[in-house]
């Protein structure tokens, strides 16, 4: 389900300002040339294009990052609703080895942040039309990066509502101006910060894990209402509303959504034996290694379940692993597992006698098995 939410397509901005162009006409019923400027703006940094290809028309407006701005005469209904010939198009576009944009460097980050009100205006945060439903679900999130402040700024963006609550880790490794960036971008908001103890993040090793967990009590301990927590590397964009990530959020009614993987497909090396770090010549970074040395099981005689490292956690998921004695304790002995941020979150939640809140269907008819069931039996969609 989740991977519905998020997914690594590029083709994903063009829909993006085909539907912020439609319903910015739709709720604000434009009617002067002014008010087409507006939304141009807005759409204009979500875009951000430069460049000349075929079938690229020049817009009024330039902006202050590069080039004049241009986008493509693509039919943005033919692509959302799926013509296979107009999504090609549109890929042999972006395809195209003349397609450019310029990117906003961190120094322009750094630079444009130290006026707040005119960071937000440039970058389009300010339009909202936020439901009851959603100011009444506010829903947190961690995005972590090293790199391409503009790329973890624009899924920000995307996911910014004034009720939702963010926490940025930044590659305790990553350049000075990465980090300055993020933290002007974090200052200009309420309810944006950056994590209070960042991570030297070694690919597949714990410290990648204990990144999410540092957001996770960062969130906790701010105090603030929020019902579920989602995270995020900087490379993913939703392709939900924050309106449609929160109906999904309320038919799980509690339950998380986290894969969950048994039998061959677990990788049993990764965990079954110790990994320790070696630090390699000419490499900054140290890598894990798996040593002959075989690992005790697991506490209380569980199951080691493989994962992603990422999924849509309750609130009271976050608070049991925070708090609970037994997930501290699961957390050490997965210290030296390879990739444990694959495991940790799934072992969790499919050992049902460990009795995580949101875990996984226990024989209650509870709202989020009947939306299972009905997805099952409509759409042959398996959870399993």
């Amino acid at each position: 389900m989740r991977r519905r939410i998020f997914r690594r397509r590029t083709l994903a901005l063009v829909a993006l300002g085909c539907i912020l162009l439609y319903i910015s006409g739709k709720i604000l019923n434009l009617k002067s040339p002014a008010d087409v400027d507006v939304i141009y703006h807005v759409l204009a940094s979500n875009l951000r294009l430069s460049g000349s290809v075929s079938k690229f028309n020049n817009v009024r407006q330039a902006t202050k990052y590069g080039r004049r701005p241009r986008f493509a005469e693509v039919d943005c209904g033919a692509i959302l609703n799926g013509d296979e010939a107009e999504i090609d198009d549109a890929w042999n576009i972006m395809n195209d080895t003349n397609f450019t944009r310029n990117a906003i460097t961190e120094l322009q980050y750094i630079e444009e942040t130290r006026d707040c009100d005119v960071f937000k205006t440039s970058r389009g945060y300010g339009f909202y039309n936020v439901s009851e439903e959603e100011k009444n679900f506010p829903v947190a999130y961690s995005i972590l990066l090293y790199k391409d402040v503009e790329q973890a700024e624009r899924l920000l963006r995307a996911l910014y509502a004034p009720q939702n609550h963010f926490c940025l880790h930044i590659d305790m490794d990553a350049k000075f101006e990465v980090h300055k960036a993020v933290q002007g971008i974090a200052d200009c908001f309420d309810n944006v910060f950056v994590v209070s103890r960042k991570e030297y993040i070694v690919y597949g090793g714990f410290t990648r894990l204990q990144a999410d967990l540092n957001c996770m009590d960062n969130l906790l301990q701010n105090k603030r209402r929020w019902y579920y927590f989602i995270n995020l590397p900087s490379q993913e964009f939703p392709l939900k509303t924050n309106a449609e990530i929160v109906k999904i959020l309320n038919t799980y009614n509690g339950a998380n959504d986290i894969e969950g993987l048994t039998g061959g497909r677990r990788i049993a090396d990764r965990y079954k034996f110790r990994h320790i770090y070696r630090r390699e010549k000419n490499k900054i970074k140290p890598r894990p290694i798996r040593t002959k040395t075989e690992k005790e099981p697991p506490p209380g005689n569980i199951t080691v379940v493989k994962g992603s490292a990422y999924g849509v956690f309750s609130r009271p998921f976050v608070e049991f692993v925070s708090n609970a004695k037994y997930s501290r304790e699961l957390l050490d002995w997965f210290r030296d597992v390879l990739s444990p941020d694959e495991y940790y979150w799934a072992t969790l939640q499919y050992n049902l006698q460990i009795g995580v809140p949101g875990s996984y269907y226990t024989g209650e008819n509870n709202a989020f098995f009947e939306f299972c069931l009905h997805l099952n039996n409509n759409f042959n969609v398996s959870f399993m």
